[in-house]
């Protein structure tokens, strides 16, 4: 036991007082953090996986408690409801709090993040099937709202999150070649883009 403290002294392992809060006052101190240093949209995802994680392993347990079998029992809830990719998602919050209390080396080892399911990617639509999309959108008014949308997206290749955050401000029509702005907080890329807008966007 004394060699074992030792060797974790020496390498900086040793758990910190973060390792007897709860879990709930642990994930509620690092959304703190997150909040004040991450986009709005990505803050509220994970405001989401926090309550998942306190609802299946307990907003009580103490960090020093979790153990590997936790983890394993959390993944296999979620499955019930959930794709792999969000269960590894949101366990990548639990992970962020045990490194900060220097608990995760310990259960590291025996972590196995769930396989994610590879599909190839997604066929575009031929120039064909776009316009039969956009004429039989055009038959019913109560799709104009996605119709705008999706012609947005065939034509700029805007993502869904930044259409729905787009502002009159952000089109600028006068120009030789119209174009829109995304701001950089609003693109996944976390970089500003100004896709031109063509002939039938």
């Amino acid at each position: 036991y004394k060699h074992d403290f030792l060797e974790k002294l020496r390498q900086n392992q040793l758990p910190t007082d973060e390792a007897k809060w709860t879990l709930a006052q642990a994930l509620d101190k690092w959304m703190q953090f997150r909040t004040a240093t991450r986009p709005k949209a990505s803050v509220a995802a994970e405001q989401t996986s926090c309550r998942h994680l306190k609802e299946v392993i307990g907003s009580e347990r103490r960090l020093s408690s979790i153990t590997a079998w936790d983890i394993r029992r959390f993944q296999m809830k979620r499955m019930e409801v959930v794709a792999p990719k969000t269960i590894n998602n949101e366990l990548l919050l639990l992970t962020a709090v045990l490194k900060s209390a220097r608990l995760w080396a310990q259960l590291k080892e025996t972590y196995e993040p769930l396989a994610i399911p590879k599909h190839g990617p997604g066929q575009a639509l031929t120039p064909d099937q776009t316009s039969k999309l956009i004429e039989t959108a055009r038959t019913n008014d109560r799709w104009f709202v996605a119709l705008c949308a999706t012609v947005l997206a065939y034509a700029t290749g805007c993502r869904s999150g930044e259409i729905k955050k787009l502002k009159i401000g952000s089109l600028f029509l006068g120009t030789d070649r119209p174009f829109i702005r995304l701001q950089a907080e609003d693109t996944k890329s976390r970089t500003e883009r100004e896709p031109a807008l063509n002939d039938l966007g």
